[in-house]
């Protein structure tokens, strides 16, 4: 897992009180109780947060993102080290060309029960 320092990432505080820094990605997927949404700092670099409130792991989601290339999940709170069961994504996520939540390309990952995570875009 890559490093995930609050002050590395400038999407996480910066345009907080404006629509420029924040994205949904789904907020009505009630089915599955999950949301998604995008931080985006001023420069346009962005992280993607997936919440799960369910007690059942979310294998094969297909989650919209923004553009292609390669992701990777830089945190997520079923993570070992934070006392977790280690249901994490590991190594490359790569953007397929299929449409899904309004946008472009899409992921195919899996969210943890009851957890939260964390998807940046390689540059």
């Amino acid at each position: 897992m890559l490093s995930f320092g609050y002050l590395e990432h400038p999407s996480l505080y910066e345009d907080d009180f404006s629509w420029k820094g924040f994205q949904w990605i789904t907020f009505d997927d009630s089915a599955r109780s999950l949301i998604a949404f995008r931080r985006i700092a001023e420069n346009g670099d962005e992280l993607i947060c997936v919440c799960n409130f369910q007690p059942v792991t979310r294998e094969n989601y297909r989650l919209g993102v923004p553009s292609e290339g390669v992701y990777h999940e830089i945190f997520n709170t079923e993570s070992i080290e934070f006392g977790g069961t280690g249901i994490v994504n590991t190594g490359d996520l790569i953007a397929e060309e299929e449409t899904m939540h309004d946008l472009d390309y899409s992921l195919n990952i899996t969210v943890p029960p009851l957890g939260v995570l964390f998807l940046s875009k390689e540059v």
